[in-house]
């Protein structure tokens, strides 16, 4: 190890340097490689490729410095909690409407939606729990979800966007729901 350190210090104090402009942080960065050194040396299997390993290890070691001295600065609190966007929150509000709109469905359709919207279960298994036909669970989960949309309808008038997306809604009267 100390013919190593005799051999290549110097070589790699300079290459360090190139590439380091403090020279404390130089000389860190030199002992850092010679510990990897220490450390990994038993794993070289072939001494001719020694110079190749210690310039790799001491590369290596100055991309970690560099790495870690990203400046660390704290989010300032108005963009760590963004407010939600105005399709979400409308989404949000609208949410709230559902489950009483829900509770007015008839029955049929109203355990059916909420076994598949509110509880996700495949169609398959409302089908299953309420011992119908696959068929007649899909149709009664569509049936749901249209009088949900013309609940919603009457009450609001919705905007969507060029996704097909809820982008914003607005309140055409007082409903029982919302």
């Amino acid at each position: 190890m100390e013919e190593i350190w005799r051999e290549y210090h110097i070589a790699l104090r300079a290459f360090i340097r190139r590439r380091v402009a403090d020279e404390a942080t130089s000389d860190d960065i030199l002992q850092e490689v010679f510990l990897k050194v220490h450390d990994g040396l038993a794993s070289l299997k072939d001494e001719t490729k020694l110079k190749g390993w210690l310039y790799r290890t001491t590369r290596n070691a100055i991309l970690d410095h560099f790495r870690a001295r990203k400046p660390v600065m704290e989010i300032p609190e108005w963009l760590a909690q963004p407010e939600a966007e105005p399709s979400e929150t409308a989404r949000q509000e609208l949410a709230r409407c559902l489950r009483p709109m829900i509770r007015q469905l008839p029955e049929k359709y109203r355990e059916a939606i909420e076994l598949s919207e509110l509880q996700g279960l495949a169609q398959r298994e409302v089908a299953e729990l309420q011992s119908i036909s696959l068929s007649g669970a899909k149709s009664r989960i569509q049936r749901g979800r249209a009088l949900l949309k013309e609940m919603l309808a009457e009450c609001c008038r919705l905007e969507f966007d060029h996704q097909g997306r809820l982008s914003d809604y607005q309140r055409r009267k007082k409903c029982d729901s919302c």
